[in-house]
């Protein structure tokens, strides 16, 4: 299609705008920002955030080939719209399967019980990994505002001598002190661990320990209360999870992440239980796409808000009152429910 490849996640390839040299103002799409959500058994979606043209993958291929006349865009919008035809049809004789009279005496299949939030096996991590780590914190994290109490109910440890041994990054040297945030599941169990640096000066502020994939949790998934009648305050970090925790106001989860994965939506939906879910994300350009995310993977699902913070701020940069305020300030505000 006349676009490079720049990234891919689970379902996820970004490239450079296919239509760029028609919709871009200078042309071309020197910050690649084309998101293509590949889905193996339904359409493929696909949004811009550079000219925001949006829709399936037929109407993308569809609008390029209009453009630019080319018979191997036509030849290719050909292919594009025969597989997305034959997932229409699927699902039409799915239906109509569904809804087809049954004969007398005909009983539905029993399914068997299962829990549709349950975690693969090899994606538990013994309690043995990290007895070492967890049960103190550093004193330099205590000074930036995080009491005890916080610290003990979110199960928080303190790596002195660094992570070389849990680290499968051979460059790694050791001497790289972490306080220790453990992530578990609905269940409780050890799926991952992150560590973040006590120092400005290491680098990454953040590891993943074990290289547990993130995108299949959220922090703080075992300790919400479905049937807790407060909002539901999903925020980017471990940190400004934690801070948020002690406002006391609302439920929090951590995304662990700038882009929320199906997985992640279904778990929110779950936990929030129909109530309200306020997105908290930095007020700059990075913010901007993360919310644009999440709202497309939530809207409609929940009833949304985008949490309004100071330019360049994010929960951990606010003191804790003026913290609760903006929380409570949001809470009664008219919700996006409908995609």
């Amino acid at each position: 299609m006349g676009c490079y490849k720049v990234g891919t996640g689970e379902d996820n390839i970004v490239c450079s705008c296919p239509l760029a040299p028609w919709q871009h103002e200078s042309g071309t799409d020197k910050h690649p920002g084309c998101s293509i959500k590949v889905e193996p058994s339904a359409p493929s979606v696909f949004y811009c955030w550079s000219c925001h043209e949006k829709g399936t993958l037929t109407h993308l291929v569809r609008k390029l080939s209009t453009l630019s006349r080319d018979p191997l865009h036509l030849e290719l919008l050909q292919e594009v719209e025969k597989a997305e035809n034959g997932y229409v049809e699927a699902a039409l004789s799915d239906a109509a399967n569904l809804y087809a009279p049954k004969p007398l005496g005909w009983k539905p299949p029993t399914a068997p019980k299962s829990d549709p939030m349950l975690t693969p096996e090899d994606l538990i991590f013994p309690e043995s990994e990290i007895e070492e780590l967890v049960g103190g914190v550093n004193d330099g994290f205590l000074d930036l505002g995080f009491s005890l109490d916080t610290c003990r109910r979110w199960g928080l440890g303190y790596d002195e001598f660094g992570h070389r041994q849990y680290c499968e990054d051979s460059s790694c040297q050791g001497c790289d002190p972490r306080t220790i945030f453990p992530i578990r599941d609905l269940k409780g169990n050890l799926v991952g661990c992150v560590g973040r640096a006590i120092h400005k000066w290491q680098a990454p502020p953040y590891k993943n320990y074990w290289n547990f994939k993130k995108s299949q949790f959220l922090y703080g998934e075992h300790l919400v209360d479905r049937k807790d009648p407060r909002p539901l305050l999903v925020v980017e970090g471990p940190t400004d999870t934690l801070w948020t925790d002690q406002t006391g106001v609302v439920r929090v989860l951590g995304q662990l992440g700038s882009s929320l994965s199906r997985v992640q939506a279904d778990k929110i939906e779950y936990l929030a239980d129909g109530r309200l879910v306020i997105g908290a994300f930095d007020n700059d350009k990075a913010g901007d796409k993360s919310w644009g995310i999440f709202q497309e993977q939530l809207l409609g699902r929940v009833p949304l808000l985008r949490m309004g913070f100071p330019e360049g701020c994010d929960p951990r940069d606010l003191e804790q009152d003026a913290l609760r305020e903006l929380v409570m300030s949001m809470i009664g505000k008219p919700t996006e429910t409908h995609a």
